[in-house]
C-alpha cells in the first residue's frame, strides 16, 4: 500500500510537470512580464517551453519526483521521511526562486506531495513491527514458555521449574 502510494507520488510529479510544459507561457513564469515598459528578448505570450527550452523542465521534473521513486524502491521508514524532508527542501527553494525566469516555481508542488508523503510514512510499517508477535508468548502453551536469562541463555518459567533436573554437579 505505503510503495503504491509513493511510486502514485512520482508519476503525479511527472504528470504535473509534462502538463505545465504543454501550457506555461512566460507570463506565467517570468515576473518580468508584471511590469510595465520593461524589454525583455520574448514576448509575454510564447510558450516557456521554446523560450527556456526542454532540459530544466527536465531538471524539475526529476527533482519532484526522485525522492517518491527512492522511498518507493527502499521501503524502508526512515528513507520515507527523508524523502519527505527532500520534498520539503525543493519546496522551500520554489518559494525562494519564485522571481526567477525559469520553472523553479513548479517545485511549490512539493508541499502537497511532502504531506501526502508524511501520511504514508507515519503509517509505514516497519520490518521490526512485521515480524513482532502479538503477545510474548504467543503459539506457545505457559508450560512450554522459555524465558531469557541475564546470561543470554533460555531459563524455564517457574511452570517448568519442577519438570527441570537440577543443575551443577551432584556432591556426594
Amino acid at each position: 500500500m505505503v510503495r503504491t502510494v509513493w511510486w502514485a507520488l512520482a508519476v503525479t510529479a511527472m504528470a504535473f510537470t509534462a502538463w505545465n510544459a504543454a501550457s506555461l507561457t512566460m507570463f506565467d513564469v517570468s515576473m518580468a512580464c508584471s511590469k510595465i515598459g520593461e524589454s525583455s528578448p520574448y514576448q509575454c505570450s510564447d510558450r516557456a517551453i521554446d523560450v527556456l527550452g526542454v532540459w530544466p523542465l527536465i531538471l524539475v521534473g526529476l527533482l519532484l519526483a526522485t525522492p517518491p521513486a527512492m522511498a518507493a524502491i527502499a521501503l524502508h521508514k526512515r528513507f520515507s521521511w527523508i524523502a519527505v524532508a527532500a520534498l520539503v527542501v525543493l519546496f522551500m527553494a520554489g518559494i525562494a526562486f519564485v522571481t526567477h525566469d525559469s520553472y523553479s516555481r513548479l517545485l511549490v508542488f512539493a508541499l502537497p506531495m511532502a504531506i501526502v508523503g508524511s501520511i504514508a510514512a507515519a503509517f509505514q510499517r516497519t520490518a521490526s513491527d512485521a515480524r513482532r508477535p502479538m503477545s510474548p508468548t504467543a503459539g506457545q502453551s505457559s508450560a512450554t514458555a522459555r524465558v531469557r536469562s541475564p546470561g543470554g541463555f533460555p531459563e524455564s518459567t517457574p511452570a517448568m521449574a519442577s519438570t527441570r533436573p537440577p543443575s551443577g554437579n551432584p556432591r556426594p
